[in-house]
């Protein structure tokens, strides 16, 4: 009888037991939140051919007042259309970060990308002759890595189904693309050597040391910048676009010249081999008419 009573007692209590923790696990209504148009943190980007529309559906609250970007139907970046615009003298500085600087606003502007963080656009337009001071070295790491990224992507989806990576010669295709004087010849060709100065810590410390190491660390040669410097600026300038953006944005700001620079590069390799294949077969033709003359004497 007491078991029985026992077992009574037990079932109500693990039928209650099971009730309350079905309670608890019952999901509970939750009101309605109310939305809200959210102000993206990444920068305000101005590509070539977005229109006006999508641009104000990706950053509401920010493009009214945005400054002016590039022109909206600039079909590459290509300062020497704007040099005029974009002109600087050789006195002008760039202020300290955070500080506006119709400098950096300038080259903002032929970017067609508005830095929410200026700073890193700053540091990528400083040169430093303290290799840990911060300049455009660190974000020319990241750059570096970018570019290998957008040219190998590129290469992929153009002729990753007709030819082999190897065979195609694409490793050095884009080392040539991404080599120092290729690089130092496309901030040439964007003028970015307009943007680029010392640092107040460098300008210091190159008074104080001797005459020739003080131009291996300024980063000039013969009063003009050097091709390691004005690489390496190419790169931190990229890199500051990854880092204040993303890929892709990066992507679509840098892919018309990408293809542009990867189809010129083909071209040119193209061109290469048949001289080179011309060559060779001048020559065999040569040696093979030594011989027939050889062997009628």
């Amino acid at each position: 009888m007491r078991s029985l009573h026992r077992a009574g007692l037990l079932t109500r209590s693990s039928t209650a037991v099971s009730r309350s923790l079905l309670a608890c696990k019952a999901p509970k209504p939750t009101p309605p939140v109310p939305t809200r148009t959210v102000r993206l943190s990444k920068g305000i980007c101005r590509v070539a051919g977005l229109s006006s529309s999508s641009s104000s559906s990706i950053h509401p609250s920010t493009t009214a007042s945005a400054p002016l970007g590039a022109p909206a139907q600039r079909k590459r970046l290509n300062p020497a259309a704007y040099a005029e615009a974009y002109s600087l003298d050789g006195s002008t500085c760039l202020h300290s970060p955070g500080r506006d600087s119709s400098s950096l606003q300038q080259l903002q502007e032929f970017l067609g990308y508005h830095f929410r963080k200026e700073e890193l656009l700053a540091q990528a337009c400083t040169h430093s002759a303290d290799k840990q001071a911060l300049s455009y070295r660190q974000l020319a790491f990241v750059g570096d890595a970018a570019l290998w990224m957008l040219f190998a992507e590129h290469a992929f989806h153009k002729f990753g189904e007709q030819e082999d990576p190897i065979s195609g010669g694409w490793p050095a295709c884009m080392s040539g693309l991404l080599s120092r004087a290729s690089c130092a010849a496309t901030a040439r060709q964007w003028e970015l050597h307009r943007f680029l100065q010392h640092s107040s810590s460098s300008s210091s410390s190159a008074s104080r040391s001797s005459s020739a190491s003080s131009s291996r660390s300024s980063g000039m040669t013969n009063g003009q910048w050097s091709t390691d410097t004005l690489a390496e600026m190419f790169e931190g300038v990229v890199g500051a676009l990854l880092l204040d953006s993303d890929y892709s944005t990066v992507q679509q700001l840098l892919k018309p010249w990408v293809t542009e620079s990867f189809e010129a590069a083909r071209a040119a390799d193209a061109a290469k081999a048949a001289v080179a294949a011309g060559a060779v077969t001048e020559f065999a033709g040569n040696q093979q008419q030594q011989q027939h003359q050889h062997q009628k004497q």
